[in-house]
C-alpha cells in the first residue's frame, strides 16, 4: 500500500460553525454553484476505530499533522454488533483525502468472544495489501 497521493482523491475542508448558523449553512450548500448533494440514501452507519497503543492516530489528529491515517471497521444497519462490513484506512495529506477499502465477508464479532479474538478474526480476513498498511500503523492484531 503506497503513501503516494492517488489521482482520484477528494478535497476535504472542515470548519467550525455555530449552531445558530445551521440553517444559513444548509441554505448555502443547497444553492452553491458546485451543486452539492447527498450521494447515499439515509442510513445508519456504524464504526469502530482502531489506534496504536500510544495513540498515534489520535495525537496526529490533535496536532494537525499534514499526513495522517486512521483505521476503522464500518458496517451499515441497525445492529449494534458488527456485521459484514469494510475495513477502511483513511489517508489525509493536507486537504487531500483518500481511502483504502477492504471488504470483510464475515462478521468479526462472535458472542462472548474476547476483544483479542474479534481483532484476530477481523485481521485474518484482510487481504495482504491491507495487512501491510495495518502493520505500518500498528493497530490491529498482528
Amino acid at each position: 500500500m503506497s503513501d503516494q497521493i492517488p489521482k482520484d482523491v477528494r478535497n476535504e475542508i472542515k470548519f467550525v460553525a455555530f449552531a445558530k448558523d445551521y440553517y444559513y449553512l444548509l441554505h448555502w450548500l443547497k444553492l452553491h454553484p458546485a451543486g452539492f448533494y447527498s450521494i447515499h440514501p439515509d442510513r445508519k452507519v456504524n464504526n469502530i476505530y482502531f489506534d496504536s497503543h500510544d495513540y498515534v492516530a489520535y495525537t496526529d489528529n490533535l496536532s494537525g499533522a499534514s499526513y495522517r491515517r486512521k483505521v476503522r471497521y464500518r458496517w451499515y444497519g441497525n445492529s449494534l454488533t458488527p456485521g459484514q462490513g469494510v475495513l477502511e484506512i483513511k489517508h489525509k495529506r493536507n486537504f487531500c483525502v483518500w481511502k483504502s477499502l477492504f471488504k470483510i465477508p464475515e462478521s468479526p464479532y462472535k458472542p462472548k468472544a474476547s476483544w483479542n479474538s474479534i481483532q484476530r478474526h477481523l485481521y485474518l480476513q484482510v487481504p495482504d495489501a491491507g495487512k501491510n498498511g495495518l502493520t505500518k500503523i500498528q493497530c490491529l492484531y498482528s
